[in-house]
């Protein structure tokens, strides 16, 4: 099967699936976005397992519907996490904290910036 069609189903389902834990979760828990934490650390865990099993047991095409489609479509902080660890595992210390913060608070003034773009358009 192409590739590219198990992404999106892949994708399909991770989105699926994250919109129904963070309904049941979000809930339940207070000011605590619990839905969202869990997905994110699930997602990591989901990533981090098929990137150490795939290299030997599962095929790529595969890997690519689950841990690209899926994992995509479950949660981008797993691609995230991934990314900063690969930094930090190949001994690329500074670039591995400047991309964990810069995201951080890049992110923090994005969401700031199209609330207020928003919020001015709106008017």
């Amino acid at each position: 099967m192409n590739a590219l069609i198990l992404i999106g189903i892949g994708g399909a389902c991770g989105s699926i699936a994250r919109y129904a834990i963070s309904t049941w979760m979000n809930g339940s828990t207070g000011l605590f976005p619990a839905g969202t934490f869990i997905v994110n650390a699930l997602g990591c865990f989901i990533l981090g397992f098929l990137f150490s099993f795939s290299e030997q047991k599962l095929s790529d095409t595969l890997y690519k519907g689950i841990g690209i489609g899926f994992c995509g479509g479950f949660t981008t902080f797993s691609a995230f996490s991934f990314e900063s660890y690969s930094l930090w595992k190949n001994h690329h210390i500074v670039e591995a904290f400047l991309y964990t913060s810069s995201s951080f608070i890049v992110g923090l003034a994005a969401i700031t910036a199209g609330i207020l773009l928003g919020g001015l358009l709106r008017k």
